[in-house]
């Protein structure tokens, strides 16, 4: 009977309180066992109380009545001073013993329960290993036009209207009117006017016709660099000329190898 509520102790101590309906039965059975255990002390008393004294046979070892002088089974003469003893006597043992053993369960599991940490407290002790984040990829979007300076001057219609990009590493881009029209990239050569792609060596230029690219009235001239492959910095140098004046110069060059836009212009005319 001891059993049962050794095991309502055990889950107590290491489990909570009622956290499944298994676990609720067996706390009920335990307890229930444990209730009866309470009463059995009570109830031994009361009956011994009512039952004759007894004694053993110094000869045979049999319970005989405490008042016997002869003993009925070996017919063996008993002393009257011989040890008496109470037939309920190996009950009270086997209750003493039961209640030893909870005592002991008890004092058990308490100190695992004490000493034990909690699976909260093991949480926050481990080491957490960061998750690895992939780097994405760099992807070159064209970005939103950001005009940074006011209009040079109105452009007379019929004059002669060009652009050079000259010195480029590693890449710049010409848009016209949100529109990339022209694209200039290290290691390339060209001078032809109205290429998709005018690439220069460093200390190249190439010039680029603008007059049958332009719209009447406000235009806008964007110029972007970027450095594509990540190293050995950015450079360019621009310059837009009315026949043979120029009317807008501008260049760069940085020691920067990490990869992105370096430098982005908006430049805005007036056609008439």
């Amino acid at each position: 009977m001891a059993l049962p509520g050794l095991y309502a102790m055990y889950v107590i101590a290491h489990k909570g309180y009622l956290k499944s309906l298994s676990t609720g039965l067996f706390l009920f059975v335990g307890w229930w066992f444990l209730l009866i255990l309470i009463f059995i002390g009570p109830l031994t008393l009361l009956i011994a109380a009512f039952l004759p004294e007894r004694k053993r046979c110094p000869h045979c070892r049999e319970l005989i009545s405490s008042e016997a002088s002869r003993c009925p089974k070996c017919q063996g003469v008993v002393d009257s001073a011989e040890k008496k003893e109470k037939a309920g006597y190996s009950g009270w043992l086997a209750v003493g013993g039961i209640v030893v053993v909870i005592f002991i369960g008890g004092l058990i599991f308490g100190n695992k329960s004490v000493n034990k940490p909690a699976k909260s407290q093991k949480l926050a002790t481990e080491t957490k290993i960061p998750t690895r984040i992939p780097t994405p990829a760099i992807v070159f979007h064209s970005p939103t036009p950001t005009p940074t300076m006011s209009p040079v001057k109105s452009l007379v219609s019929g004059s002669a209207y060009s652009v050079s990009m000259s010195n480029v590493d590693d890449k710049a881009t010409l848009y016209i009117n949100d529109v990339p029209q022209y694209t200039a990239k290290w290691g390339m050569f060209g001078t032809e006017p109205n290429w998709k792609e005018i690439g220069h060596k460093p200390g190249d230029s190439g010039e680029i016709d603008l007059t049958t690219s332009l719209n009447k009235g406000s235009n806008e001239l964007r110029f972007v660099l970027w450095n594509e492959q990540g190293c050995c910095g950015v450079s360019v140098t621009i310059e837009v000329k009315e026949g043979d004046k120029v009317i807008y110069l501008d260049e760069i060059k940085e020691e920067d190898s990490s990869a992105g836009i370096k430098y982005d212009k908006t430049l805005s005319i007036d056609f008439k």
